[in-house]
């Protein structure tokens, strides 16, 4: 849709419309990660099932929901690099997000533990974001929060998400069950 917007129309207005969705993404995604964090410890245990390392599970959860934020951004922001044909820094991204992690496990696993996986993983998040975030700028793209999701191509984008991310949530349900299932084995 961006890429439709961006020759149809103008770069400005594909702007806009990505400003909308990152406005709408970045509000759903708080929302699910502030519960998930806020209910961290009633979901976890029904996944896991060790009770003795269920308190550092629930903690390494709430670590990790943040990363949510952060890679939905990301996926958004490759998806406009990528429609204005810069190409680099997308590719980049993933391979320097995991350059990122295994530097802070390295270096900080002898004194978090297991923690610093969590690190790890939220930082390796940011990371893939911040690795776009210079060459968007470059482009000329600011984002503004804007609520005005009354747009008929916010429509168009809804449509096409939602079968996208209902596959995505029924792979994720059917990994939490096998989990579920395997977790009290040792």
């Amino acid at each position: 849709i961006f890429s439709t917007i961006l020759v149809t129309k103008s770069k400005q207005d594909a702007f806009k419309f990505a400003n909308k969705v990152l406005t709408l993404l970045i509000i759903v995604s708080s929302v699910v990660t502030g519960i998930g964090m806020l209910c961290a410890y009633k979901l976890v245990p029904l996944i896991y099932r060790h009770q003795a390392q269920l308190q550092l599970a629930i903690f390494l959860s709430k670590i990790m929901m943040p990363f949510i934020i952060f890679v939905s951004i990301s996926a958004i922001v490759m998806g406009m690099l990528n429609s204005l044909h810069h190409f680099l820094f997308p590719a980049l991204a993933p391979f320097f997000s995991n350059i990122c992690f295994i530097l802070i496990v390295t270096f900080t696993h002898k004194k978090y533990g297991i923690k610093s996986l969590a690190f790890g993983i939220l930082m390796s998040g940011i990371f893939y974001f911040m690795v776009q975030l210079p060459s968007i700028l470059r482009r000329k793209f600011r984002f503004k929060f804007n609520f005005k999701f009354k747009d008929e191509n916010v429509k168009r984008f809804l449509k096409s998400f939602f079968p996208i991310a209902f596959g995505m949530a029924v792979f994720q349900l059917n990994m939490l069950i096998s989990i579920r299932f395997s977790s009290p084995f040792q």
